[in-house]
């Protein structure tokens, strides 16, 4: 089995990484950030796995332990997640959900986070000898939702590690962590994936079809967790009907428009749902600004609507675009705090068609 093959691409990463172990030289304290679905959670998953394989060319992925990692089940790993209250009980089926694909974002319709009562647990049992061996491991998976009451606990469990621990973090927004924190960790910054590398994987482990591929590696922005929700049936349909009128908002806001897009957010407590609107809102954005800047529809990622796109890059001003993104940007940002998702998505759509809420 190929050294951390659980991690698509992110060649020199995982060679740096494996030069480490080689050596004996891996951090007690990793902190792997990047965007959402470039392979965060992965590598955390397959760090753990090289550290406490039994075999002597790890990790093989067959040996107990390893057996054990890839279940969820491994008494020398602890992982966290952010959960809502009423789903703690339930950590280990969240964490085997994870781990079945790493790529794929854990979503909550309610806020989630990492609790000092999390923090105080992972102390405990990091302090507990290792049970397989001379390593134990503590995994916090989007460590940026702990809140600040759990970071203030957690920096004293990373100032006076025991020696056979290993401590590892994931976060695409590692600026919302304790800069006491960051300093305290080795960074491991993974980049966007490249289109031929989420199509050759989609390849190999999906049913999708050609087209679908070929379309999806274009649309995920590099996050081969973007591409899986992409290829979600519900989801295209979906996206269909959002570019249909998201590019009637941009073209001529008229208020049949705006009560369509009212009548699908309505009452709406779908995270999913408004994270995928904006999304293709930006994507759309994206576009119609390089075609501006470049006067070249191959750039368009968005190729099944690329001649819409240019009709109403030719309409916009480029000016207006950029305004529209800065909107766009400012209430995406807004996701991760839990905010009335209605509201959200009301405001954006009027401000585009230049109205009041």
């Amino acid at each position: 089995m190929d050294a951390l093959a659980g991690v698509v691409g992110q060649e020199l990463r995982k060679r740096i990484i494996l030069r480490m172990y080689e050596g004996g030289k891996i951090p007690p304290a990793i902190l792997i950030c990047g965007s959402e679905g470039v392979g965060l959670r992965a590598l955390a998953v397959e760090i753990s796995k090289l550290l406490l394989c039994e075999r002597d060319t790890p990790p093989c992925g067959d040996c107990r332990s390893c057996r054990l990692a890839i279940r969820g089940e491994h008494p020398d790993i602890l992982y966290l997640l952010p959960l809502p209250a009423g789903e703690r009980a339930k950590r280990l089926d969240w964490v085997k959900q994870l781990l079945s694909n790493p790529y794929l974002p854990v979503m909550f319709t309610v806020p989630a986070s990492i609790t000092i009562d999390d923090i105080r647990f992972l102390e405990e049992q990091i302090q507990l000898t290792p049970a397989f061996g001379g390593r134990k491991l503590a995994v916090i998976f989007d460590a940026h939702r702990m809140t600040p009451e759990a970071q203030n606990a957690f920096l004293k469990t990373l100032e006076e590690p025991p020696d056979y621990a290993h401590i590892i973090l994931t976060t695409p927004y590692p600026d919302r962590l304790f800069e006491t924190i960051v300093s305290r960790t080795q960074r491991f910054f993974l980049g966007r994936l490249s289109s031929r590398e989420i199509k050759e994987y989609l390849e190999s482990r999906t049913d999708a079809t050609e087209s679908q591929i070929e379309l999806v590696s274009h649309l995920s922005e590099g996050s081969l967790g973007r591409a899986f929700l992409l290829l979600d049936r519900e989801y295209f349909s979906a996206r269909k009907r959002m570019l249909d009128l998201f590019l009637s908002l941009l073209r001529s806001p008229e208020d049949t428009v705006l009560l369509e897009v009212v009548q699908l957010f309505q009452n709406t407590r779908d995270k999913k749902l408004v994270s995928n609107f904006f999304a293709v809102s930006r994507s759309v954005l994206n576009d119609i600004v390089l075609y501006q800047r470049t006067g070249e529809a191959k750039f368009i990622v968005n190729i099944d609507r690329k001649d819409e796109i240019v009709e109403v890059a030719h309409l916009l001003p480029a000016e207006k675009v950029e305004e529209y993104i800065r909107v766009l940007d400012e209430k995406m940002s807004f996701l991760e705090r839990n905010p009335n998702l209605q509201v959200l998505v009301f405001d954006f759509i009027f401000r585009l068609a230049g109205r009041d809420l």
